[in-house]
């Protein structure tokens, strides 16, 4: 049925048709009261009388009237008037079969009753210009439009998704461009309202709000719709950040993504294959904007971009003119689980294999503190994994670690032409590789995780390399290569280049955790020293201190993960990686004091900068890091996933049915704890008041509580209801740092800890929890565990060596087998263990009895760091998180003076 001119709305009047959709018939219309044009979207009347659809256009109306934003169509109204079914020609009645009847009143008649019927509708701005589809018709898209549309139309959805609102029908039909050149997005009517993302920052999947689709019902536009919206699962806004790169796409080129002869052709494609590469198809769009497309369209949700305001800031920085060039070339991508065709066109033709990078800040003029954009270019286009780039003195080479033929060791790399060249060999790992200023030596750290080693001096054209300090790593060189700072487990050290000289840089604080390092750097000028500072547990913070030794001056505050950093020439700055921002990325850091600025962006993992004595030249590694919360089957051997996620998570611990997981995750400067079943289902994130940092969960006897550390905004040992509810203190003033893995025993009055100082267990301390009263037993051990009966504590020994078992009532520790991490079975009766793999990847599974007899293998964990603890369950399920790593490649960005 259509509305004729002068026909009204309530009070609104149409004057003519504009266009109809799938979520109804669009009129210009004018309102009476106000005196203006505006735009009425109608229902469809065979849809007034569908309850699903009339729900959808009615959540239309609510979703996009919570927005304002200069992107997104304005709602002004709401509403529903009669209208008659009579023809215009005079009363007689409409035959029951008239071909524009709607369907639910056919084969009534007008006679019977049925004279009009109630239309709803939606009143928007009015709009002049042509939609996006219109636009696209007539060709491809000149890719600085496609710039200039594609940042308006991701501000417009980062707007929406803040909202919690997801559109999940984006596509060029629903863009709209005004004649003055601005985009709008359209028609929400299939939009789903989600809670806005929880912190830390996107971590769990938020549940749905109100009457949205349910999972396994598929609703969008074949062709544009994500994979996962094509599976039917689970949609948020990363749906629209994939249909959005459809639609760049088609600007782009002027062919859709994903077409094929039939609508399943099209679904199939979008599961399994990827569009034909833009540079095979239109030459002149630039390489970055290539890579933003590409990692727009990954298959898996965490594989795009994390959200439309990154997307749009990924877009800008493209756009930005750079020395008079139209656009600014930002290499964008991400390494994924396997390669496809069209990843080799993109890397020979544009050196590009995906990585997270989103956009790319520098200073270029020291005086100004002005940011301008980089050409960041794949060095990584050799065999093996590639790590710890240092330039030379002229930055025409690279130095750096390749693991290609088993055992790391430091080769050379022409950046101009040829292969890479190897300068170390042997058995023993060669890493950290540092190219003196004056450029007649390489420094490196020789050793692996069974044979320490010291730091070594190698010529770059080849030799024999020299030990020039008998214990030490991470070395770097001073500007002039006059000095060199390294670290050692005790302190911070300078020494002569060829080790001579060595004193220590008095004042720095001793480093509590053991396997983390300080990752010192000496300024150019050679009088402040950098390095990064762990303080609760791996997060912390960047310090210098002079050179000289003297008080040392924190320069940030984020209290987050982070490690490696590099100067730049002036020594007014630092380039430092950390996870202040989300993922680990790399940030310029002013050493006197002021905001840090982001050099990468997205999720990581960007590590170990190095800047060329020109400041001209940035390289650093990159790599693709995921967490896996795992299940062992002990008995059968057989290990499950329960979850995976980018972000960091850890320590495990089992509720007292076996029923429920507690864990940690950690993203940048925040934390959330966890539960999950031990199926893998009913994932739920505990509130937290505030920014709250903790440690350590651990259940409650009853499973209605859980322990925990917390480490901001100060140090207790702390009791949560797991069911939502007040906190409680339960000690204060306690560090994990120092009273190290506490652990209640059966009945929650008391708690074993390691009294721990700088790497070093002191004691092993049962606290009454009462009284406060505490002991000493005369063994100490770490990661103390009580049995059932409350009557032995289970631990390894201080040099975490062997199993130990202790009885409280004083009689003598006995040493079980060779291994760590003991934890109790189930039922009491045995003891399951850990030992060292054959290799560093590996950690082996053992049980024994009780008395240390019978060991046996059970399972083995591989992993490409440490385990992240274990828990074991009461029926002998060990919950484990395994730390996945992906490739190493090696990243350059070429920086304008």
């Amino acid at each position: 049925m259509t509305l004729a001119p002068g026909s009204r709305l309530g009070p609104y009047e149409i004057l003519g048709a504009l266009g109809a959709g799938g979520m109804g018939e669009v009129y210009r219309a004018r309102d009476t009261r106000l005196g203006r044009n505006v735009a009425i979207k109608v229902l469809p009347t065979e849809f007034a009388f569908d309850p699903e659809r009339l729900r959808r256009f009615e959540q239309e109306a609510r979703a996009a009237s919570a927005l304002n934003h200069p992107n997104i169509v304005v709602v002004f109204d709401v509403g529903s008037a009669k209208v008659s079914l009579r023809g215009a020609e005079g009363p007689e009645a409409i035959p029951p079969d008239a071909p524009g009847l709607p369907r639910p009143l056919r084969g009534l008649a007008v006679t019977e009753g049925v004279e009009e019927i109630e239309v709803h509708y939606l009143v928007e701005e009015l709009l002049e210009g042509e939609s996006l589809r219109e636009r696209v018709a007539g060709g491809a898209v000149p890719p600085r439009k496609v710039l200039e549309y594609g940042v308006q139309i991701a501000q417009g959805l980062a707007a929406a998704h803040e909202k919690g609102i997801v559109h999940r029908d984006l596509k060029p039909e629903n863009l709209f461009v005004t004649s003055r050149g601005h985009v709008k997005i359209l028609d929400f009517g299939l939009a789903k309202l989600v809670e806005p993302p929880l912190s830390p920052d996107r971590v769990a999947e938020a549940p749905t709000r109100t009457g949205a689709t349910a999972v396994g019902i598929v609703l969008g536009t074949v062709g544009y719709m994500a994979p996962e919206q094509v599976r039917g699962q689970f949609v948020d806004h990363r749906a629209d950040i994939f249909a959005l790169g459809c639609v760049l796409y088609e600007m782009l080129t002027g062919r859709r993504a994903f077409k094929g002869e039939t609508q399943m052709d099209t679904l199939s494609a979008i599961l399994s294959k990827d569009p034909p590469p833009l540079a095979s198809i239109v030459a002149e769009i630039p390489p970055a904007l290539q890579g933003i497309v590409v990692r727009c369209l990954e298959k898996r949700p965490g594989d795009r971009f994390s959200s439309a305001h990154d997307l749009a800031l990924a877009l800008g920085v493209v756009s930005s003119p750079s020395q008079g060039e139209p656009g600014a070339r930002v290499e964008v991508g991400r390494e994924r689980g396997k390669r496809r065709r069209w990843r080799l066109a993109l890397a020979v033709a544009v050196g590009l294999l995906t990585l997270g990078i989103l956009g790319a800040l520098w200073l270029m003029r020291r005086g100004g503190g002005r940011f301008e954009p980089a050409n960041f270019q794949l060095v990584s286009t050799f065999p093996g994994s590639h790590s710890s780039p240092t330039f030379s003195p002229d930055a025409s080479t690279i130095a750096f670690v390749d693991d290609f033929e088993g055992v790391p060791q430091i080769w050379l790399k022409n950046l101009a032409q040829g292969d890479p060249v190897r300068i170390t060999s042997g058995t023993v790992g060669a890493v950290h590789p540092r190219w003196s200023p004056r450029g007649d030596r390489i420094l490196f750290h020789r050793g692996n995780w069974k044979v320490p080693g010291g730091i070594w001096s190698v010529p770059p054209l080849g030799g024999e390399p020299q030990r020039i300090i008998e214990s030490g790593w991470n070395a770097s060189f001073s500007g002039n290569g006059e000095r060199i700072v390294f670290e050692r487990q005790d302190g911070l050290f300078l020494a002569a280049p060829d080790g001579s000289e060595e004193h220590r840089v008095e004042g720095v604080p001793a480093n509590f955790v053991e396997g983390l390092d300080l990752s010192p750097a000496l300024s150019p000028d050679g009088k402040w020293v950098a390095y990064f500072m762990p303080m609760e547990g791996p997060r912390g913070d960047f310090w210098v201190i002079p050179a000289t030794g003297g008080k040392p001056r924190e320069v940030t505050a984020d209290l987050c993960f982070g490690g490696t950093l590099t100067w730049t020439p002036d020594s007014r700055f630092m380039i430092v990686s950390s996870e202040r921002g989300g993922g680990r990325t790399l940030w310029r850091v002013p050493v006197g004091g002021g905001d840090p600025q982001p050099v990468t962006t997205g999720a990581g993992e960007d590590r170990e900068p190095a800047v060329s004595l020109d400041g001209r030249k940035l390289i650093y590694t990159n790599e693709r890091v995921s967490y896996a919360l795992m299940m062992l089957d002990t008995a059968t051997g057989q290990q499950r996933q329960l979850l995976e996620r980018r972000a960091t998570v850890s320590l495990p611990s089992f509720s007292p049915d076996g029923n429920r997981i507690a864990f940690m995750i950690d993203v940048g400067s925040s934390s959330a704890l966890f539960t999950i079943g031990s199926d893998g289902n009913g994932l739920r994130q505990l509130p937290t008041p505030g920014r709250e940092l903790y440690v350590r969960p651990q259940w409650s006897h009853d499973g209605a509580s859980l322990f925990y550390y917390q480490v901001h905004p100060g140090h207790s040992f702390r009791k949560m209801p797991v069911a939502g509810g007040s906190r409680a203190e339960i000690i204060a003033d306690w560090s994990w740092a120092r009273q190290y893995a506490a652990q209640l025993d059966p009945q929650d009055r008391r708690v074993a800890y390691t009294m721990r100082e700088v790497r070093q267990a002191k004691a092993l301390v049962v606290s009454d929890l009462a009284t406060g009263k505490e002991s000493r037993l005369s063994t100490v051990l770490w990661e103390p565990q009580w049995s059932a009966d409350g009557n032995y504590l289970l631990g390894t020994s201080i040099d975490e060596t062997q199993v130990v078992l202790c009885p409280l009532d004083g009689g003598g520790c006995a040493e079980l087998a060779a291994g760590f991490w003991p934890l109790w079975s189930g039922d009491g009766s045995r003891i399951f263990f850990h030992r060292p793999g054959g290799s560093p990847e590996l950690t082996e599974v053992w049980v024994m009895g009780r008395d240390g007899r019978n060991p046996r293998r059970v399972g083995e964990l591989r992993s490409k760091f440490d385990i992240s603890f274990s828990a074991l369950s009461r029926r002998d399920q060990l919950a484990w998180v395994q730390v996945r790593r992906g490739r190493q490649e090696l990243w350059l960005a070429e920086l304008a003076r």
